[in-house]
Parts: C-alpha cells; structure tokens; sequence
C-alpha cells in the first residue's frame, strides 16, 4: 500500500512576501508623512492578500480605538463601526495582543452588531493583528474579505509581519520627532500603553496572575468605577486604592 503525501499549498509565499516588503522598505517618512506611508502599507497589505480592503486603527484619547487609514471608503466604514460600536475583532486583537479572525460572518457570533455592519456591506471574513510599539500594543492592521476565509498560516504569519513593519513605521516617526496630528495620536497611544504595561507587571508580580487576567482585572475594575483604564493602571502603580468605586461627586476622569 503506497504513502500518500498531502501538498499544502500556501495562499501567499515567501517570495510574494518578501518582495512586498520588499517595496515598502525605503518608505522616507520626512519626505513622504507619516500618514502617505501608512497608507501605502495598507494599500500594499490589500494587494498582497488579494482581499477586498484593508485598514488601520490606532487608540486616541479617551481609550477608544480609531481609524487612522484604510484602502477605500468600505474598509473606513468597518473601521469606524467598530469605533463607534465598540466592539469586534479590531478591538479584541488590540485589547488581547493576539490575532484575531473572523472566517465566515454568517456564523459568526461573538459581535452581533458588528456583524449586521459586515453584511449590509458584504464582507464575511476579517483578520486583524495587533501593532506594537516599544512592546506595547497600540493599534491593530486588519484584513477584509467578500468571501468566507479560513485564513491560513501563511495569512496570520504575513499579517502579523505587516504588523510589525507598521509599528516599526511608528517608532521612526516618534524618533524622529515629526509633527502632525497623528504623531500627537501615536504619542498618546505609546504613553497610555507603557503605564497600562506596567500595572499589568505589578498585577503579575503581587497576585500572580497572568499578563491577560491582569489586564483584564484592570479594565473590569475601570468599567465597574467608570474610569478611564489608563487611571486605574496609574493607581495600580502608585500603590493606591485602584478598586474603589468613583463617587458621584468625584471630578471628572482625565482622559486615558
């Protein structure tokens, strides 16, 4: 009885990778701005895919994750519904640091509202990848299909690396010291993210809990009081009393 061997064949090679890469490697941000570059990323990330649009969310003040660029009107769409709802795979890839996928939207029961959005505007499948900044998350590079997807490994690996050429993008900005309103943005979303990191470290070395229950300890306790999470995790750090309820005349939060 003879072997069979199963091929796998991957929907995006190293090469297709590399040269797509490739292309984006002398991206000059003082010539070209921050924002041009980032849009030639997404632009590139589509292309590459072979997907229907792509996109990408950063968080801003007040801790909500916003679009910043997208490849056309239907990704920006997406992108805002997710901002505006509150919910779906863009924000749980941001707030988990983990890929998430959507496969079929037809099936798909995790965000109900969201996924009205996705078929009124006919997509059905959804990848999105954390993107790090000085090893703190702070946005999200996400993927959409019209068709159902099982994304595959070489999709999740190809994402995840766009991912980091996108926080790699970031970092040249910060360092050097454009200007503009998304660099404000991206200066907000790094120091909002360090000080949550930290409290996730004091969390993890006080009660021994792991690096997602302590973020999710935090956000839990910034929800019941009403707080903004960047607060709460400032208290954690301090030493204070981060799970006391807020008090009705208690000031106003600061933002993140």
């Amino acid at each position: 009885m003879g072997s069979t061997e199963l091929e796998i064949v991957e929907r995006i090679d190293v090469g297709a990778l590399l040269k797509s890469i490739g292309s984006l490697q002398d991206l000059e941000l003082r010539r070209t701005g921050l924002g041009p570059s980032l849009q030639q990323v997404v632009d590139a990330a589509r292309m590459l895919f072979k997907a229907e649009g792509a996109g990408l969310m950063l968080v801003g003040e007040g801790e909500v994750l916003r679009w910043v660029t997208a490849t056309d009107p239907r990704a920006q769409t997406l992108e805002a519904a997710q901002e505006r709802l509150g919910e779906g795979p863009c924000l749980e890839a941001f707030h988990q640091g983990v890929v998430q996928q959507v496969t079929d939207n037809a099936v798909e029961e995790r965000w109900p509202d969201l996924a009205k959005v996705l078929r009124h505007d006919g997509v059905h499948a959804v990848l999105s990848v954390p993107v790090d900044v000085a090893q703190g998350t702070v946005g999200t590079l996400n993927i959409y299909s019209n068709e159902p997807r099982e994304w595959d490994h070489s999709e999740v690996n190809a994402a995840e690396i766009y991912g980091r050429l996108v926080g790699a993008l970031l970092g040249s900005a910060l360092a050097a010291e454009l200007q503009g309103q998304l660099v404000e943005q991206l200066q907000w979303a790094l120091e909002h993210r360090i000080i949550v990191e930290q409290a996730k470290g004091v969390l993890m070395g006080r009660e021994g809990l792991s690096a997602d229950a302590a973020y999710q300890r935090i956000r839990s306790v910034a929800r019941s009081s009403r707080r903004p999470v960047a607060e709460v995790a400032r208290t954690v750090v301090a030493g204070g009393p981060w799970g006391r309820q807020r008090n009705p005349d208690d000031p106003p939060a600061r933002p993140g």
